[in-house]
């Protein structure tokens, strides 16, 4: 299938840029980024590979403002160094940046990712050595909104600049950002990175790569802001490879057309484990500018003897049949 490239209606202004890593020592240009996605039916999940790498002399604590998906979730955290693993684990913010400083304070190698702002992430590494090259590795899953026949996958890949208001406070700010902290934002300088504008050199490599399984649905196109080469795989399912040498100057987002112009559309993915496993249904309705008429469903669910017809099943509910 011929991917479409398509403009992107959300491209940060001429100011936006690359976010950099903040040190003692100066900016620290993120190395690398690689960006894995997996999309089914109507969910996705993804991992994004940050990676840089220390060029000083002395060992160095970066702190990195990036963006992510509003509508996904963080199901992982992991930090590689020197031959080393170190996995993320959930906390209270408080207790967080206590552990974080005190792993810090001891030498220690460590990391964490805090959320400013819906879709805004901080993350801080810690104590990397000289010439020691870090990969921070974020997985995310989530659903993909769906209207009109068309389901969107976007994944920002710059921090846009933000509007500031009120008065700038004295004395030290709380973050390392560009924007000082106000009355109004007291915490501007933790959500306005640092940038390596647009017309300076690029030293980010950028890898995207996208699987797509339809799981049954009728993928009839796909569209994409970036250039993307279409690479064969076996069945019905495709793979999408960003062209090498893109900036990471906006947004990249996949639109995919799924669904039949006059008729429900559904699809059924599972996934056995220990337990028994679980399953997704995906219902679409037509794609048709016709007049939209209240459907009667019914479902089953263990536990149950009887069906529900007419309402959905409660929240969190394992459905049985339909």
């Amino acid at each position: 299938m011929r991917v479409h490239l398509t403009k992107d209606d959300n491209r940060p202004t001429e100011d936006a840029g690359i976010a950099v890593l903040h040190t003692e020592r100066g900016n620290l240009p993120l190395d690398e980024i690689d960006l894995t996605a997996t999309i089914t039916g109507l969910t996705a999940r993804t991992e994004l590979a940050q990676g840089f790498r220390n060029p000083f002399d002395e060992p160095l604590e970066a702190t990195y403002i990036f963006p992510l998906p509003d509508r996904a979730a963080v199901t992982s955290l992991r930090m590689e160094a020197d031959g080393r693993v170190i996995e993320g684990i959930l906390k209270e913010r408080g207790e967080a940046r206590a552990d974080y400083d005190q792993a810090v304070h001891e030498g220690k190698r460590a990391s964490i990712a805090e959320e400013e702002r819906p879709g805004v992430f901080t993350m801080r590494v810690g104590n990397i050595m000289p010439g020691e090259r870090v990969t921070v590795r974020l997985g995310l899953a989530g659903q993909l909104p769906y209207e009109d026949g068309e389901a969107t996958f976007r994944f920002p890949l710059v921090v846009a600049p933000r509007y500031i208001p009120g008065t700038p406070l004295s004395g030290a700010q709380v973050g390392d950002g560009r924007a000082l902290d106000t009355d109004a934002v007291p915490d501007a300088s933790r959500i306005s990175p640092p940038v390596l504008l647009p017309g300076f050199p690029n030293p980010v490599r950028l890898s995207v790569l996208v699987d797509i399984d339809p799981a049954g649905l009728p993928l009839t196109d796909v569209s994409s802001t970036l250039p993307v080469v279409n690479e064969p795989v076996d069945g019905g399912a495709q793979r999408l490879r960003v062209t090498p040498g893109e900036r990471l100057d906006r947004d990249f987002v996949l639109r995919l057309k799924l669904g039949d112009e006059t008729a429900v559309t559904t699809s059924l993915a599972t996934r056995p484990d220990a337990e028994g496993g679980t399953f997704l249904l995906t219902v679409l309705p037509p794609v048709t500018s016709a007049p939209r008429v209240p459907a009667t469903w019914r479902w089953c669910w263990t536990g149950r003897a009887a069906c529900t017809a007419g309402r959905w099943p409660r929240p969190g509910a394992r459905l049985h049949g339909s």
